[in-house]
């Protein structure tokens, strides 16, 4: 099982003018080196590669949680009017050059030879590029349509609603210029599934755009792991889904985000220490994600691991403040064990986080847990009134005070609108295990049992509603 393992370090720019280009020559060397070489290299993903060197006290760096043996760097900058970019591969350890290149465009109209510096990056590790039977001939690519594709993976790392408009109108471009282009469907596909606005077809222009990547490019990892996660949390097609995973692992085994995804659909499954294990895989290949740490809490926390989830939730939180899924965990596990200090400063934590986003302040001090689930039901409801939400985030605390009723008519109308990461997970969260045999919840799983064929009372298609993709899980 000893395989090289690889970091694609940020890409730096000399100036704004080349800074959303070193953004998306990253994305691409990452993505290129994964797809091509992902059965023979293991490829850091972006989340710790990003952070190298930057200190993380709770968590070891990338050269101690994984043995990384190379890294790849890379500069742009502009002669005249024209972008250049230098990339290097050095081993980690000893800083020993092994490679270097200078990406130029031999005319205005010609885009970046990406696939050839990623190929040359591979032989300096000692890795011939894949036979062409296992890769389809590259799309003819335009500059501009190579740089507003750069552009967009730029503004869909960003994440603001203002970035994902612009990611849009550059995919747009895109289509324009190479409609044949395969990573710029999964893009637009990833763009699709970061939308929460009820009413819109997002579902349904994923799923199109997912079908045309794949027809384009059969062997993409990325499409089929996207097209997992529709068929898994919104379509509730689980066997569909994991063998959409298992597909892409095949593909590409020494993918992260592979083994993260497919462990939790492991979770989602009853079967807890198979999920261990793959996220487990997913963490070494991404020691500093924060998603991946409060991932596994909550892997830990279905399988009855509550001492283990609240550890791992404590550990997200160490690596990133903003995990409100890591506090979440932590409240739900804490709750569980009779830690009613830690669950309600993680509570109070995420009330002050809320707050300054907008949400209501509570009417009186939270002296405890129970003040605290009420606030949060006033709180999601608020926000409901502004955006949608799914009904299953308030189904928690509803639950929580005793509110069953209330709360497994929000399950089951999330469970119908096809939202909320947790609805495929009704089978092995505890926090359901007193309402079992209520009629509700007997209805919410067969609802969640009919998946995409189910019937809505004559109503519209499933993707026509407000099934949409949630932002959680990634």
């Amino acid at each position: 099982d000893e395989i090289p393992l690889l970091a694609v370090l940020p890409f730096s720019s000399a100036d704004a003018a080349s800074r959303e280009l070193a953004r998306g020559l990253t994305d691409e060397v990452t993505n290129l080196l994964a797809r091509r070489f992902g059965d023979r290299l293991g490829v850091l993903a972006r989340t710790s590669a990003d952070r190298w060197g930057d200190p993380a006290p709770a968590s070891p760096l990338p050269g101690d949680g994984a043995r990384v043996d190379y890294l790849v760097e890379g500069a742009v900058h502009l002669v005249g009017d024209e972008p250049v970019t230098k990339i290097r591969l050095r081993r980690a350890r000893s800083a020993t050059l092994l490679w270097t290149d200078t990406l130029r465009r031999s005319s205005a109209d010609e885009a970046f030879e990406v696939a050839d510096a990623v190929d040359g990056i591979a032989r300096a590790v000692g890795l011939e590029p894949a036979p062409a039977s296992r890769r389809p001939p590259p799309a003819a690519l335009p500059a501009a349509a190579q740089e507003a594709y750069f552009e967009a993976l730029a503004k869909l790392s960003q994440g603001t609603g203002t970035d994902r408009m612009e990611a849009g109108a550059a995919l747009e471009r895109v289509f324009d210029l190479a409609p044949a282009f395969a990573p710029a469907q999964v893009a637009w596909a990833r763009l699709q599934m970061d939308q929460a606005v009820p009413g819109t077809r997002s579902v349904e222009a994923a799923h199109r755009a997912l079908r045309r990547a794949l027809e384009l490019d059969p062997d993409d990892p990325y499409a089929l792991l996207l097209l997992a996660k529709l068929q898994l949390y919104v379509l509730h097609e689980p066997d569909e889904a994991g063998r959409l995973y298992q597909r892409a692992l095949a593909i590409a085994p020494r993918l992260g985000t592979a083994h993260h995804l497919y462990g939790f659909w492991l979770s989602s499954r009853g079967r807890h220490a198979e999920a261990l294990a793959e996220v487990g895989r997913g963490l070494a290949l991404d020691p500093l994600a924060s998603e991946i740490h409060s991932d596994l809490a909550w892997v830990h926390y279905f399988a009855g691991h509550r001492a283990d989830a609240v550890r791992w939730a404590r550990r997200a939180l160490a690596l990133s403040d903003r995990n409100d899924e890591a506090r979440l965990a932590l409240i739900a596990a804490a709750t569980d064990l009779g830690d009613e200090a830690t669950a309600l400063a993680a509570g109070r934590d995420l009330m002050a986080r809320w707050i300054a986003r907008g949400a209501p302040a509570p009417a009186a001090p939270v002296r405890g847990l129970e003040g605290f689930w009420r606030w949060e039901v006033a709180a999601l409801e608020a926000r409901e009134r502004v955006v949608y939400l799914p009904p299953v985030l308030s189904a928690m605390p509803l639950l929580r005070l005793g509110r069953s009723d209330e709360a497994l008519s929000r399950l089951l109308r999330s469970c119908t609108e096809r939202s909320g990461w947790m609805v495929p997970f009704l089978d092995v969260d505890p926090r359901w295990d007193a309402v079992r045999d209520r009629p509700l919840f007997l209805e919410a799983q067969r609802c969640l049992a009919a998946g995409a064929g189910a019937a809505n009372d004559g109503g519209p298609e499933p993707q026509t509603r407000t099934a949409l993709v949630p932002r959680r899980p990634r």
